[in-house]
């Protein structure tokens, strides 16, 4: 079988659909297990439902690529964000040595309409609109209008019967301009489920949907151009060259002539260079002039830093550090990827400055053999540090398709390889416009810029005492820091601006702003500054966040892997404390990175209350002592999420005053350890009787029972979101 994370996220799948493989009937399921998980990709998983594949089981062969008709549905109200489909039985067992599938479609009950005809954001010449009716639409309401905020006022027809799914807009449509629709299904009780909002622009005179997209970057230099025509237009005026001035007046040096097919060959384009072109449609005899557009081609350099260690813990002084042009790794019988690497077992880390030429939804994958982790913008997409096992076979593993702003992003893999052997270590990417390729030179530029550590860019709900804290580009000698509430002040400043915070030194890589406004939203950027190169300063991205309103105590992004702020290093388990408990993970990431209910990191505390003394608490200690009275809030709440697997356990907290006054305040659910989902749990501070809360030197979390403590169970729990909350 096979697991899958679903991209758009929690589904509830009620029924399935398969496809055969093109050869050896013998393999063919005839029997299926479906489970959901909450939790990760490697479970726990829940049973879902389990039954017969009754196509694939017939006396007759099913044929070969062809999908089965007969129903595989079942009662499901569970949405999942996993799902794990087993096949325990083939069509014939004996002469098959293994399973085999073509294609496997999780279907789900759909309520809404969809599938737009023309699609969602698409051009139109003809105002003719057509849908996919929802599951139990029995009529349609159409809203058409030129704002997505479509009101009663936008309603173009009312309880059109659900058999005639389509819409002709009669009223004339502006060229250029975009217009917005929705669909509400209404069921046979009269529930009204409303339609997404769609958009489509009215095709305009002027060309448009450039290739290379405007803004366009590391092409090569056999690049052609096309467009598509303006509406009616019968000829196209090409104006194309290295001068953006010279294009947008129209000058002779850059006049191309004139062509009859919608598109047009440079030749000769000249490596890293950028490249400006315009086309002017003509339509019945009118001229429409068109935007400029640009693009660039790819020049020589970058790649990323590459570090390689022996052993596969990513961990000491590398062995050998180069640019490397591509990750793309794949050596054979135990070859060294480079001087110093042994040819058994090593691993790597690669960073990078990504440079995003057109914002967009863009899908990351490794093609690995043994382990690997990617971030984006420090932010972990993929984490399959796996391969420890015998039998690994090849694989690649996709992460969430994540939506990039044009400009410097930060990139970070790791890779470790196991015994003399194969080492694959392949990163792709590719988007709706792109093919899936091997990430180049070109967006891959060796980590001169500072990147955000924390908070995270667009991070919420930040404490109002920060500290920046961001990683150094490689060739820094300081970094100037610029911090204030005007995103455009921060991004047009320079050192004699106001917002200019000073010059770090290149061993600081942290700045503390002071005490923040509540609920109120900043913008900083770091640039690096080495003035024996030429190419300095390396300018920032603008990163905001948004601090939050209310007090937080601890929302776990601040801790790294570096040494000293490590998330054990701040919360005390049992190895000081001599409880049960156990913060953080023995290798990096000591935090969690998956498992999180909002940000980046969470906290796992392991607890063991099989042996003495039968709790398991980890405390976090507050100096200066922190008030917990500020701006009218008075409840604790915290976020706490388990595991299905996990031992029977009461969680607790505790809070301790500057005097040592301590009271413990346990959670009345007792499955609370057991639960999958995060829970949010609300302890009003008035339930910590005697504790001075505006003088709180030390808070605890644990499980067991703290008072009367007695023998339990064992497992792990994540904690995130600890913070003190108004009414």
């Amino acid at each position: 079988g096979f697991r899958v994370t679903p991209k758009m996220g929690a589904t509830v799948v009620t029924s399935l659909r398969l496809c055969t493989a093109n050869d050896a009937e013998p393999r063919d399921p005839i029997t299926y297990e479906l489970s959901g998980s909450n939790e990760s990709i490697d479970g726990p998983y829940t049973l879902i439902a389990k039954g017969n594949i009754v196509d694939f089981a017939g006396g007759t062969a099913w044929p070969r690529r062809t999908w089965s008709t007969t129903p595989m549905r079942f009662a499901n109200t569970t949405s999942y964000l996993h799902y794990q489909l087993m096949f325990p039985t083939v069509r014939a067992p004996a002469s098959a040595n293994s399973m085999q599938i073509a294609e496997v479609e999780l279907l789900m009950d759909v309520f809404k309409a969809t599938a737009p005809n023309p699609a969602n954001g698409g051009v139109i010449t003809m105002p003719l609109f057509q849908w996919a009716k929802g599951d139990t639409a029995m009529f349609h309401d159409v809203y058409f209008g030129t704002g997505p905020d479509l009101t009663e006022a936008d309603r173009r027809a009312t309880r059109m019967p659900a058999t005639v799914a389509m819409y002709y807009h009669v009223l004339p449509l502006e060229p250029g301009v975009t217009y917005y629709w929705r669909v509400d299904q209404i069921d046979a009780a009269g529930k009204v489920y409303t339609g997404d909002v769609w958009s489509v622009m009215m095709a305009p005179k002027k060309a448009y949907n450039p290739r290379p997209i405007d803004g366009d970057k590391w092409l090569p230099v056999n690049t052609q151009l096309s467009w598509t025509p303006g509406a009616g237009a019968t000829s196209h005026e090409v104006f194309f060259g290295p001068d953006k001035q010279a294009v947008a007046n129209r000058s002779a040096s850059v006049a191309k002539g004139t062509t009859i097919a919608p598109n047009y060959d440079p030749k000769a384009l000249q490596q890293n260079t950028t490249y400006y072109w315009a086309v002017d449609e003509t339509a019945a005899g009118v001229k429409y002039p068109g935007d400029v557009w640009e693009f660039s081609t790819l020049g020589g350099g970058g790649g990323a830093r590459g570090e390689y260690f022996v052993g596969a813990s990513v961990i000491g002084t590398p062995v050998l550090s180069r640019i490397d042009s591509q990750v793309n790794i794949n050596t054979t019988g135990g070859a060294s990827p480079g001087p110093g690497v042994p040819g058994d077992t090593w691993s790597a880390r690669w960073t990078a400055d990504l440079d995003i030429a057109v914002a967009g939804t863009y899908t990351f994958s490794v093609n690995c053999f043994r382990g690997t982790r990617l971030w984006i913008d420090e932010k972990l997409i993929i984490d399959q540090w796996v391969g420890l096992a015998t039998g690994t076979v090849t694989s690649e593993y996709f992460a969430v398709p994540l939506f990039l702003e044009r400009g410097i992003h930060s990139l970070r893999l790791e890779f470790f390889t196991l015994g003399a052997g194969s080492a694959v270590a392949q990163l792709y990417w590719s988007t709706a416009t792109m093919a899936k390729v091997i990430v180049p030179a070109g967006p891959l530029q060796p980590p001169l810029r500072a990147r955000a550590v924390n908070p995270a860019n667009q991070a919420t709900g930040v404490q109002h005492d920060v500290v920046l804290v961001w990683g150094a580009g490689e060739k820094a000698v300081k970094h100037n820091v610029y911090f204030g509430d005007n995103a455009q002040a921060v991004a047009a400043a320079t050192p004699a601006s106001p917002v200019f915070q000073g010059a770090q030194a290149k061993d600081k890589t942290s700045f503390t702003p002071g005490k923040l406004e509540w609920n109120k939203t900043y913008y900083w950027r770091v640039d690096e500054v080495n003035d024996a190169s030429a190419d300095s300063p390396w300018k920032g991205t603008v990163w905001s966040f948004t601090t939050a309103d209310f007090l937080v105590v601890d929302n776990m992004e601040s801790y790294t892997d570096d040494e000293g702020n490590r998330i054990y290093e701040s919360w005390i388990d049992g190895w000081t404390n001599k409880s049960g408990s156990v913060v953080g993970y023995l290798q990096a990431p000591f935090a969690e990175q998956t498992v999180v209910h909002t940000g980046r990191q969470a906290m796992p505390l392991e607890y063991d209350n099989t042996k003495a003394p039968f709790y398991s608490e980890a405390e976090l200690v507050f100096a200066p002592t922190q008030d917990w009275t500020v701006n009218g809030v008075n409840t604790l709440v915290l976020f706490v999420r388990g595991l299905a697997a996990n031992g029977a356990g009461p969680v607790f907290v505790a809070v301790e005053d500057s005097t040592g006054r301590k009271v413990v305040v346990t959670n009345p659910d007792a499955t609370l350890v057991t639960r999958t989902a995060w829970t949010e749990w609300k302890v009003p501070l008035s339930q910590f009787t005697g504790v001075n809360a505006a003088r709180v030197k030390k808070l605890y979390v644990g499980v067991g029972n703290r008072q009367s403590p007695a023998a339990g169970g064992a497992g792990r729990i994540y904690i995130d979101d600890i913070r003190v909350t108004r009414p």
